[in-house]
């Protein structure tokens, strides 16, 4: 067993000299990007931004689904008095669906759209920056 991780610790050391050029392009885009936070600090509100109107839509979506929930019809049986039975309508049921498709796919393009934004300014303040 010992030699097993004799043999694993060193195909590590090698491949760690031979990715060093890998680790030293890593350490230039750490250096860039801390000189692009330096110069243009305003880019860290992007993502507070994107909090709140992730918010809001996520409420206003919230009160949307509770909404259609709510659309359906409640049978009242003689023996479960006082107590009613909900059943939502199958129409209803497809649209909550499409309700949650649409929530994550929104988010999700929100989430990129704000990524796009943060990596276009990067590479617009890279290749203009003298």
């Amino acid at each position: 067993m010992g030699i097993f991780f004799i043999i694993l610790a060193v195909l590590i050391i090698i491949s760690a000299v031979l990715k060093f050029s890998k680790l030293q392009e890593s350490i230039d885009l750490i250096k860039a990007s801390s000189k692009y936070i330096e110069d243009k600090s305003e880019i860290l509100f992007i993502p507070v931004i994107l909090f709140g109107v992730s918010f809001v839509y996520f409420t206003v979506w919230l009160y949307t689904v509770i909404n259609l929930y709510s659309c359906g019809s409640i049978s009242t049986l003689p023996k479960a008095l006082p107590f009613g039975n909900f059943t939502p309508d199958p129409v209803i049921t497809y649209l909550i669906v499409y309700q949650f498709f649409m929530f994550f796919w929104s988010m999700m393009f929100l989430n990129l759209a704000t990524d796009f934004i943060v990596g276009s300014a990067c590479s617009i303040w890279y290749f203009t920056r003298s």
